[in-house]
């Protein structure tokens, strides 16, 4: 019976830590593309966020806070070359449960990122669509 309630811990520890290691839904580590034109493409992983246009690039050092099927949330020390300075935002992407009607291909899945106020906050500064080809 120990054996049993060792092999359990030691596979739900691991369970968590696979959970903060890498997304549980692979589409958040697609490129993402702006729908509107206030936003650059962004490419994500559990520790790192790049968003670039036209020569110029943000970086990030990021905590995945949240990690779930349809949303993540990350916290991220945000590095802007081009004004010389860093700022820690908390973002969440979501995957929209609606197929927008600009979105014409069928391979298309639209992601809505949130700037938030704080870790804990669902109020936001911020709403930019971007889409990423599924079939990428």
């Amino acid at each position: 019976m120990k054996k049993v309630i060792v092999i359990l811990a030691i596979l739900v520890a691991s369970c968590t830590t696979l959970k903060k290691d890498k997304f549980v839904n692979p589409i958040f580590y697609k490129t993402m593309h702006p729908i509107s034109i206030t936003a650059w493409k962004t490419k994500l992983t559990p520790t790192s966020y790049i968003s670039q246009n036209d020569g110029k690039k943000i970086t990030g050092n990021c905590i995945l806070l949240e990690n779930e099927q349809n949303y993540i949330k990350l916290k991220c020390e945000m590095q802007y070359p081009e004004k010389n300075y860093t700022k820690t935002e908390i973002i969440k992407y979501e995957i929209s449960i609606n197929m927008p009607p600009y979105l014409y291909n069928e391979n298309e899945q639209e992601i809505i990122e949130y700037t938030l106020e704080n870790e804990t906050s669902e109020k936001f500064s911020s709403k930019i669509a971007f889409s990423v080809n599924t079939k990428e």
